[in-house]
């Protein structure tokens, strides 16, 4: 019998077997195959041929959530008659109170736009803008001031500028296009003025035709430095000053134009926040959405919203803005308007790529890759050295020394090496004329090193080096365009932030390391990942365009022709990469029911899996009903402009006053924890955490933060000592500063300041903390038992057993004994068999998770009395005390609705303080009462299997 033909009878069998086994009951089906025994009589590749076979069929059934797994089992929340009966007491006492000062009434008439009212029927009322009864008059003044002001000296000198632009050979067509079309898409290069120009060219034209009363022309950016610069910009050319016909919003921060014949310029999140207030964007004439190729999932939204509007509002005049690039694809999403194509004005610049520049600079010391810790061999590996790198590399031996071609071929090579960058900045420093260099690396982290290091090795008195981010604040942003003395060489390491709106005009030599951190969830997984990928085609001709725009510039790739060759034309849009939470209640405030339906409208539509998943997530958070519909909750969430997640966990730091340590973990999670791990230097590193909090790697970094503010004059040596990085830490206490100014804002905090004591009277109360955390991250809860005799730590969720925590947490402890409870972690991450939680805070109080979970129920089952949260944990408790529960947490929730619609900060003397102050004895009491003891039977009946040795 052949060898194929045994095969073919093996493979034959395991279908049949595979196909009795999907009739079976989906319940059990995973775990009769996880059960099977392998045949017998199989020989070398059959038996492989077997077990392929069967994991791939576990594989599917376990993404396909048809694995059945009991709820968590709590411990017993029992508490004495006494303590319950007291606690009634009390909430009768604030109960009338709470109730008379926050009217369901309110709740249900201020609600009824958002949950009745449809986004299509608001928009069907095409209004126009609103001018003056004496418009003539009115336009008359406004021409005759814009005549005065196009002759003076100021002026005049700008305007030689901008006609040498490419743009204003197409001044015209714009115009005459913008007249005969409702949409138009201008198509330029970078340098071509369309980012200031066009604005300017729509309202010149309205001036000077007495139309400028019925002129108001908004502007979006998709980055906020770029709003602001660009504004600044261009109140420069037209001889003004910021709040006349120009002016700039973004989140906190605004100088608003004149009502009528202006521009604002504003970011797309401000755009939706106009929405709110007026779908149909009746109080503007031009909408202009620059930068769409950059293909943001908000502004992806804005596209879909506008394309809605113009549809019943005919008067409405868009203008879309993009490079040169697949801009074919927006205009046949507009019912294929016209294209006005501008040429860029850019120098030419000339291409250096990994070859050349290891020729010219012989540098050679690349770091190797060092091998990782122990724990991280599940990580998948990546594949840097290329066959097509290979081949390359020996097609150039003829062109280049073999030293040359040996480097190549290493897999380093083509690494993000720090060393590296920094000798080709040296490089140029003193072998190339004056001009001001950009590096385009990843991440912030990356950019915080080179910057260190650049600062140790490069004197002030010959360079000025600016970082270059967009989480720093904006008047560090905006250093970056003030040119140095004589003699002085400007530095500036960016992300691609860099890349497109922002112009810095002496830039002459860019340095482009070919990486994009690109964010992107694992739906499969469940996990959110941040890789470092090399960029496209579309960003490396951006990268290069920033280095020719005064002059000839020259641009150094840190990549192979080769490489360059084989990028990708485009990137894949946002909107298909990451989770929607933040879309969809954006929308859902916009009064858009139905977001499946809308979703199904964009220029790339998500997967309806996803949808389900973030709606799910909301639903969870109390953001939306279990009918998708807006809570109080959610629409708060929805103006604080962050994840809702990390707008929960900050709107319960400011009601119960522990603001400082919450804004503190709110930033972690936002940005990155500040502690750092050096390689042969781990146990250090984790012992350092460890003295900031013994079982919360949120409340270490909120502590770190608290002593790091005290060390105002040491600072940098307090990070040494304790493995923290400076930069980080200053960058989470900017972070702070914002979200205390959006809850002040707000209303919710009566200090704008985040460690102020109005903010942080219960800033020590620990098992509070605790319960915030678990209310901002819910539900990703998670159980550990720590089994005695088998010295094994068995983390499991409702979906998932074996979990296990990284050797960073300080929850990882070897030396430590950990009594069963709660872990509340930020997020899964899987590593190819193993799932890892990161950023856990253990010991969380079951009244903590009851208290802020989402939907309760309180029932019997066999006897036992229960209360269970979300169908993920159950709780053993008498009747009494499950009654009392419900009562209290149906009070915070009246108190909270009533916070979300008044926006007052709590009053501590009157009932609201009372109510507060009795959840926080409940929080505290597991530490009070010894009846409250796990059940750890299922756990230790049904993951002895599962359950994994400490790494």
């Amino acid at each position: 019998m052949s060898k194929s033909f045994k095969y073919r009878q093996v493979a034959s069998r395991l279908r049949n077997e595979l196909q009795n086994r999907k009739s079976a009951s989906s319940s059990n089906a995973a775990e009769n195959v996880a059960d099977d025994v392998r045949p017998p009589g199989l020989r070398g590749r059959e038996i492989g041929l077997w077990y392929a076979k069967r994991n791939k069929m576990l594989k599917e059934h376990e993404l396909k959530g048809e694995r059945q797994h009991d709820m968590l089992s709590g411990p017993k929340i029992s508490l004495p008659e006494k303590v319950v009966d007291r606690m009634k007491k009390e909430i009768d006492d604030v109960q009338a109170d709470i109730a008379k000062d926050s009217s369901s009434q309110t709740v249900q008439t201020d609600f009824s736009r958002y949950r009745e009212t449809d986004f299509m029927k608001l928009i069907q009322t095409d209004e126009e803008p609103q001018s003056s009864q004496q418009s003539s008059d009115l336009d008359t003044r406004l021409c005759e001031e814009f005549n005065v002001t196009t002759k003076t000296e100021k002026y005049e000198e700008m305007f030689q500028f901008r006609q040498r632009l490419p743009s204003f050979q197409h001044k015209d067509e714009i115009v005459d296009a913008v007249k005969r079309n409702q949409v138009l898409l201008v198509a330029g290069n970078t340098g071509c003025g369309k980012t200031t120009q066009v604005a300017q060219y729509i309202l010149d034209d309205a001036l000077m035709n007495m139309e400028g009363s019925k002129t108001k022309i908004l502007c979006t950016q998709p980055r906020r430095i770029a709003a602001t610069s660009i504004a600044e910009r261009v109140a420069s050319e037209r001889g003004e000053e910021l709040g006349h016909s120009i002016g700039y919003q973004i989140r906190l921060e605004k100088t608003p134009p004149r009502s009528i014949a202006s521009i604002l310029f504003c970011t797309t999140g401000v755009l939706l926040k106009f929405m709110e207030q007026s779908p149909n964007l009746s109080e503007y004439s031009h909408i202009i959405i620059d930068e769409i190729h950059e293909r943001n999932a908000i502004t992806d939204v804005c596209l879909a919203l506008i394309k809605k509007i113009t549809e019943h509002r005919k008067s409405l005049k868009v203008i879309l803005m993009s490079a040169t690039l697949n801009e074919e694809r927006f205009a046949e999403y507009f019912n294929d308007c016209p294209i006005i194509r501008i040429a860029g004005l850019t120098y030419p610049v000339q291409d250096f790529f990994l070859e050349d520049i290891l020729e010219e600079t012989g540098f050679d010391n690349f770091t190797k890759r060092r091998k990782e810790p122990v724990w991280w061999k599940y990580k998948k590996p990546v594949q840097e050295a290329t066959p097509i790198i290979q081949s390359y590399a020996n097609s150039l031996r003829q062109k280049y020394s073999q030293k040359t071609i040996d480097l190549l071929k290493r897999p380093e090579t083509e690494n993000i090496d720090l060393a590296f960058i920094q000798h080709i900045i040296m490089h140029i420093s003193n072998t190339k004329p004056s001009g001001a260099i950009l590096v385009f690396l990843p991440g912030f982290s990356v950019i915080s090193k080179l910057y260190d290091n650049l600062q140790k090795d490069f004197p002030p008195s010959s360079y000025r080096i600016y970082p270059l981010h967009s989480l720093l604040t904006g008047s560090d942003q905006r250093e970056i365009f003030n040119k140095p003395p004589e003699g002085v060489r400007k530095i500036i390491i960016s992300t691609p932030l860099a890349e497109t709106s922002i112009t810095i005009e002496d830039v002459v030599y860019v340095v482009n390391a070919g990486k994009m951190r690109r964010p992107y969830f694992d739906f499969e997984r469940n996990a959110k990942v941040f890789e470092d990928e090399w960029i496209t085609q579309a960003n490396e001709i951006q990268r290069k365009g920033r280095a020719g725009r005064t002059q000839p510039g020259i641009c150094y790739h840190l990549y192979t022709r080769a490489r360059s060759r084989h990028l990708k034309p485009f990137e894949k849009p946002e909107i298909l990469r990451v989770r929607l939470e933040e879309n969809i209640l954006t929308l859902k405030v916009l009064c858009i029911q139905n977001v499946k339906w809308f979703a199904s409208t964009m220029i790339d539509v998500p997967k309806e899996s996803v949808i389900e998943s973030s709606i799910s997530c909301l639903q969870r958070l109390g953001a939306l009903t279990e009918n998708e519909e807006l809570t109080p909750l959610g629409l708060h969430l929805a103006n604080l402009g962050v994840h809702p997640k990390i707008g929960k966990m900050l709107l319960l730091g400011s009601i119960f006053s522990c603001f400082g340590p919450i804004s503190s973990i709110s930033a972690g999670l936002s940005f990155k924890s500040p502690f750092f791990t050096l390689m042969g230097k781990e146990k250090l590193c984790d012992e350092a955490k460890r003295k900031f909090s013994s079982d919360s790697d949120q409340l270490a970094v909120a502590n770190a933060m608290a002593e790091w503010k005290m060390s105002s004059r040491n600072r940098k040596d307090f990070c040494y000592t304790n493995f923290l990085s400076n930069s980080t830490m200053g960058m989470l206490d900017r972070m702070r500063s914002q979200f205390a100014q959006l809850l002040h804002h707000s209303r919710f905090l009566s200090n704008a300041q985040c460690d102020s004591q109005e903010n942080n009277r219960n800033s020590e109360n620990v098992d509070l903390l605790k319960a915030v955390i678990a209310g901002g991250v819910y539900p990703n809860i998670a159980h550990r038992v720590v089994k005695i005799r088998s010295r094994k730590d068995c983390i499991r969720t409702v979906e998932r057993k074996g979990l296990r925590l990284l050797p960073s947490s300080v929850n990882n402890d070897p030396k430590a004994h950990y009594d069963p409870g709660f872990i509340v972690f930020d997020e899964m991450n899987k590593y190819t068999t193993n799932y890892f939680l990161t950023e856990t805070t253990s010991n969380v109080s079951p009244f903590g998770i009851i208290l802020f979970g989402d939907k309760i129920n309180v029932g019997v089952k066999d006897n036992i009395n229960f209360i269970s949260v979300g169908d993920m944990i159950e709780f053993r408790c008498d009747r009494s005390t499950a009654d009392m529960i419900v009562a209290l947490r149906d009070e915070f929730n009246c108190l909270l609705n009533k916070k979300i619609l008044e926006s007052s900060s709590i009053l501590w003397d009157s009932s609201e303080g009372k109510l507060l102050q009795i959840i926080m004895d409940l929080i505290s009491t597991h530490n009070s009462y010894e009846n409250h003891e796990f059940d750890e039977t299922s756990d230790n009946d049904d993951t002895t299997g599962d359950c994994t040795e400490k790494t």
